[in-house]
Order: C-alpha cells, then sequence, then structure tokens
C-alpha cells in the first residue's frame, strides 16, 4: 500500500510548510522521541491540514462510537499568526493531560487522535477523549483506535453522512449541477433560501464553494445570510476568497458580507487563510470602501 495515495492524504487541505529532515530531526529532539517511521514520512509528504468533510475510520467494537470522524491533522511549524492547530501549541495545552509518550496527531472537533511514541508500540493510535477528562486518570483515558499510522490511512473513508442531505435534498443538488432554473423553482415554491444541512452548510456555502456565481446571485437576492457559516466556521466570504474567486467576494460584500470570521469576530479572514491569499484577494479584503 502507498500511504501517499490513500483518501486520507488525498483528501487533505491546506498542509502547512513543506518540511525538511532537519526540521523533524529538531522537534523529535525536542520532544526527546522518534516519530514512528509511517507518520514521519507522511509530515515530510504533506504537513497536516484539515479535511472539507470529516474523514473516518471504525473504531474497534465496544468504543462510544463505531466511527472517528477525522476534520484536522495538527501541521508544524505553523506561522505565528496561523497557530491554532500547530503541533507544539497543541502539545503544550495538553501538557499534563495526555498519556505519556504519545503525541496528538489530529482532532475530530470532541476528541484528540494519539499516536503512541514507544518505539515497542510499532507507532499505534489512540483516542483521547476530552469528556473523559474529568473522570479517568491521564493513563487510562486512551482507547486503541488503529495498529498504525499506515492502517489508520488505509481504513479512512469519507464519512457519507456528511454529503447525504446534500447529494438527495433537490436545492443542493441544484446547485451542484448549475440548474438555475430548478432552483429558481424551488425558491418560488417557497423553500427556506436559508437552508443548512446538519453541519450546517447553507445553500450559499454550496454555492461558493462550488463557484457558482449565478446561483450566489439568485441567493443573495431573495435574501439568503452572507454571514452564515457552517460547523467548519467556513462562510461564504472565507470560501470565495479561499479560491480566489474575486466576482464572488465582490458580490458578497455587495450585500455587507464581513471580512472577519463569523464565528470568530476578532479574526479577519484574509489572516484566516491559509496559504496567504494571493495580492488582489489580499487587497479586496483589506479593502474598507
Amino acid at each position: 500500500m502507498n500511504l501517499m495515495d490513500t483518501i486520507f492524504v488525498r483528501e487533505l487541505h491546506d498542509a502547512g510548510v513543506a518540511l525538511t529532515e532537519t526540521d523533524i530531526v529538531a522537534f523529535e529532539q525536542e520532544i526527546g522521541a522518534a516519530l514512528p517511521a509511517e507518520y514521519r514520512q507522511f509530515l515530510l509528504f504533506k504537513n497536516g491540514g484539515h479535511f472539507y468533510a470529516p474523514i473516518g475510520f471504525p473504531l474497534p467494537d465496544e468504543t462510544y462510537s463505531d466511527t472517528l470522524g477525522l476534520s484536522i491533522v495538527f501541521r508544524l511549524l505553523e506561522p505565528v499568526d496561523e497557530n491554532r492547530n500547530d503541533l507544539r501549541r497543541i502539545l503544550k495545552i495538553h501538557e499534563g493531560r495526555i498519556p505519556l509518550n504519545t503525541l496528538p496527531i489530529a482532532d475530530d472537533a470532541d476528541n484528540l487522535l494519539l499516536i503512541d511514541l514507544d518505539p515497542k508500540s510499532g507507532g499505534a493510535l489512540y483516542l483521547w477523549r476530552r469528556d473523559d477528562e474529568m473522570t479517568k486518570e491521564r493513563e487510562d483515558n486512551k482507547i486503541f483506535a488503529e495498529a498504525s499510522f499506515a492502517s489508520m490511512a488505509a481504513n479512512c473513508r469519507i464519512l457519507q453522512d456528511y454529503f447525504s442531505r446534500l447529494e438527495t435534498l433537490p436545492p443542493f443538488v441544484a446547485v451542484e449541477h448549475f440548474d438555475l432554473n430548478e432552483l429558481k423553482r424551488l425558491l418560488d415554491a417557497g423553500l427556506d433560501v436559508n437552508l443548512t444541512n446538519e453541519y450546517g452548510v447553507s445553500l450559499l456555502v454550496k454555492a461558493c464553494d462550488d463557484l457558482n456565481y449565478e446561483a450566489a446571485v439568485l441567493l443573495l437576492a431573495r435574501g439568503a445570510d452572507p454571514n452564515g457559516f457552517d460547523r467548519r466556521g467556513n462562510s461564504p466570504l472565507k470560501s470565495a476568497a479561499g479560491q480566489g474567486a474575486l466576482d464572488l467576494m465582490k458580490l458578497l460584500m455587495k450585500y455587507r458580507a464581513h471580512r472577519f470570521l463569523p464565528n470568530d469576530p476578532k479574526t479577519r479572514i484574509v489572516d484566516a487563510l491559509y496559504p496567504p491569499p494571493r495580492r488582489r484577494v489580499r487587497a479586496l479584503l483589506l479593502d474598507a470602501s
């Protein structure tokens, strides 16, 4: 199996800066342990990132859930102003809280995925549950998840329930297929223009994700909220800016889309984009006119 050709790696977006062997060695010396070979190989190939839709792998029987859905893989050497998912920062936050000789490598929003640094473990993966932190001893709060990083990556799949409503609800299908007549028919029939799926993805966010300018025009004209955001913290403007869609950005700003993250009003969208936006995108986001 080629680790780098798995869904886990292919579906990972916004990787951090390219790492060198020197970077890895410096980090290993810092934590006083060698990284498991497969995880080490992964970091050199793709330095973390996030998934647009949760990536899951099955958990052993009698675990709290049958599937773990990952949303973020922590990056190493994050820029100072983009360090929310920096591996060193996450490790420092959880110092004295997670089991010894483990390293947090990913997050599903509720739990941490840990990798065992003990060479005898073969790089086994464990689940650390935030909900159990107050009721379990530090060393007891870990649930076996996978035998190795490679086996986890090989067993990963896109969690279809994330897309289930997007794929079956007619308005989302209309947006995805650029069927403006069908979308207009549904809106005329009384469809809620701010309809969202269970993950908070709205029709307008979907239109921006798909770069469907005509659908965005229609939805905004019918009263779509330009500042709504889904569970990823993704707003229409952030989605458009992240793809360099200047026409969509100008349209959203015409409807007073905020230049700050809707779920984090102190953070500017221009500062939340990774990699940093191109000059014209940055200029538009900073334009106060």
